[in-house]
């Protein structure tokens, strides 16, 4: 009978599950989040990026009572969907006031990034002090 193998590759690891050889990055990623530094995590599939995020924030979210939130964009085609799940996320990490809050603001705002627009749904009419 063959022993099994310990490494999972078919899905991400849950970020209590033991993190391996990603120490180094882990640090570094926390590092450039406290200094309010961008950063960019590139690698092929299956090679850990996805675990190694949801460890950065489940470390952020336990280290100082920082907000970090987990949201997938992965097929997202519209700024509606986008402010949907950016509101779910909220409300599953941070419930209550603070997802209140969320919520409500991505009722009346809106945010531009480029040709994305996030918040007041693109039906609403524009605002003339645009």
């Amino acid at each position: 009978m063959d022993p099994a193998n310990p490494f999972v590759f078919e899905t991400p690891l849950e970020p209590e599950d033991p993190l391996v050889g990603r120490e180094q990055e882990l640090a570094r990623l926390l590092e450039l989040a406290r200094s309010g530094t961008y950063a960019l995590l590139e690698a092929p599939r299956r090679f850990g990026k996805t675990t190694l995020l949801k460890r950065l924030a489940h470390t952020w979210r336990t280290g100082e009572d920082r907000l970090a939130v987990w949201v997938d964009f992965s097929r997202v085609l519209t700024a509606d969907e986008a402010a949907r799940r950016l509101e779910r996320a909220y409300a599953e990490y941070h419930p209550g006031r603070l997802g209140n809050l969320v919520s409500e603001l991505l009722e009346t705002i809106r945010i531009r990034l480029g040709p994305v627009e996030i918040g007041r749904s693109s039906h609403a009419a524009p605002d003339p002090r645009d």
